[in-house]
C-alpha cells in the first residue's frame, strides 16, 4: 500500500508542478487510484484522496493552489497519517525547490546542517548574480547584490506590478528577505564555525526554497526572462560561492 501511495504522490506532484502533462500520466494514475480505493474499502476507511482523475486534481490546483510549494504541501498532506508505517511518512525533500535539494540533501544527510544552509543560500546568490551580471556586466555579491537586483526604483528582477502600492511593497519586502538572508544567515555561516540544529536547518532550507520559488515566479510571469533556473554550481563538499 505504501508503494502505491508514493507512486500516486509522485504523479500528483509532477503534474501539479507541470513536470509532466496530465494526459501522459492519467491512465497510470487512475490504475493506482482504483487499486488504493479498493484497499480503503476493504479496510472500511474513507479514501483520503478525492481525485479519481488527474484532470480533477489539476483543476483544483489551478483554482486554489497558486505556487509549487502550496501544491506539494497539499499532496503530501492528503495521505499523511494513512500510511502503514512511520518510516514512509513526510518527505521533506519533495517540498523543497530542486536547486536547494541538489546542494543541501547530502550535507543534511551527514548532519552538516550549517553547511547545508550555507550551500542553499549560496545557490540563491549565484542565481541572482548570474542575472545581474548578464544585465549589467558587473559583479555584485550578497546584500549589495540583492539591493541592486530588487531595488523598487530600478529593479533588474521585478517581482510584481510596480505601478501599484501593493506591487511596490512586495518588491521591497522580498528585497529585504533576499538581502537579510545573505547578511543574517549566509554570511555568519560562511565566516564562522556555526552549529545549528536540524530543526533550524529545515527552517532555513524552506527560506532558501521560498526565494528560489520567487525567482521562478518572476520568470513565469515574464517580469524577467533572464531568471531561468540556473544549473547547480555548488558541488557536495564545497561551500565556496561562485
Amino acid at each position: 500500500m505504501d508503494e502505491a501511495v508514493r507512486t500516486i504522490e509522485k504523479l500528483m506532484m509532477d503534474v501539479a508542478t507541470q513536470q509532466v502533462g496530465v494526459d501522459s500520466m492519467n491512465s497510470e494514475y487512475q490504475r493506482q487510484w482504483d487499486s488504493l480505493d479498493c484497499y480503503y474499502q476493504l479496510m472500511g476507511t474513507p479514501n483520503p484522496n478525492p481525485y479519481s482523475d488527474l484532470w480533477e486534481f489539476w483543476k483544483y490546483c489551478e483554482e486554489n493552489l497558486f505556487s509549487d510549494l502550496e501544491r506539494k504541501v497539499y499532496v503530501a498532506q492528503l495521505y499523511d497519517g494513512s500510511r502503514s508505517s512511520p518510516s514512509s511518512g513526510f518527505d521533506l525533500w519533495a517540498l523543497l525547490h530542486p536547486s536547494v535539494v541538489a546542494v543541501a540533501r547530502s550535507r543534511f544527510g551527514t548532519e552538516h546542517f550549517a553547511d547545508a544552509v550555507e550551500a542553499a543560500l549560496k545557490e540563491v546568490n549565484s542565481r541572482v548574480k548570474a542575472v545581474v551580471r548578464a544585465k549589467t556586466g558587473r559583479e555584485f555579491d550578497g546584500s549589495e547584490l540583492m539591493q541592486r537586483a530588487f531595488s523598487p526604483k530600478d529593479p533588474i528582477i521585478q517581482l510584481g506590478d510596480l505601478s501599484t502600492e501593493t506591487g511596490k511593497s512586495m518588491q521591497m519586502g522580498y528585497l529585504e528577505l533576499f538581502s537579510g538572508s545573505m547578511t543574517g544567515v549566509r554570511n555568519p555561516k560562511a565566516h564562522a564555525n556555526v552549529t545549528i540544529s536540524k530543526e533550524r536547518c529545515v527552517e532555513f532550507l524552506f527560506l532558501a526554497s521560498l526565494l528560489m520559488g520567487k525567482l521562478d515566479e518572476a520568470n513565469a510571469q515574464g517580469n524577467d526572462p533572464a531568471t531561468q533556473p540556473m544549473p547547480t554550481s555548488t558541488t557536495p563538499g564545497s561551500t565556496h560561492a561562485s
